[in-house]
């Protein structure tokens, strides 16, 4: 099972993204093998925060076409719909106290707890994430 970051579904989602091409590559592979992925409904709420902002993108999706990319991935065949885990938030508090994570690493500890929860790979850009012990983590370059 794998749990997608926001910028790898940014990536998948704008075709002029630096990201594209290894986010799509990586996309099809996964897609070839059957396996599963995931995406918390936090993750989704960033993904359509980022894609729609006019400070990051110069042209920015309109929220229905930001909408039309979360349906069209919630209904890919290996798409798993995430409702949480019981122990969700001891996971987060523990990686709040171990990685000592503050401000911008608050949701990055969130995603780090969904996925390690699940027993799943978190895919990411994002190195951050190296700092949360025992979470399965396949950085894509």
């Amino acid at each position: 099972m794998n749990v997608l970051d926001v910028n790898v579904l940014v990536a998948l989602h704008r075709p002029q993204h630096q990201h594209h091409d290894v986010a799509r590559q990586w996309w099809q592979e996964t897609s070839d093998r059957g396996e599963q992925l995931t995406v918390p409904d936090l993750i989704w709420v960033g993904f359509t925060r980022v894609v729609t902002h006019r400070r990051i993108f110069s042209a920015p999706s309109t929220p229905e076409q930001a909408w039309g990319f979360v349906e069209a991935m919630r209904t890919q065949g290996s798409y798993v719909h995430y409702s949480g885990h019981p122990r969700l938030m001891d996971a987060f508090g523990r990686y709040l106290h171990d990685a000592g994570a503050a401000a911008d690493l608050v949701t990055d500890a969130y995603i780090a707890a969904a996925a390690t929860t699940l027993g799943a790979t978190l895919v990411t850009f994002d190195r951050d994430f190296r700092r949360f012990d025992d979470l399965s983590v396949l950085e894509l370059t």
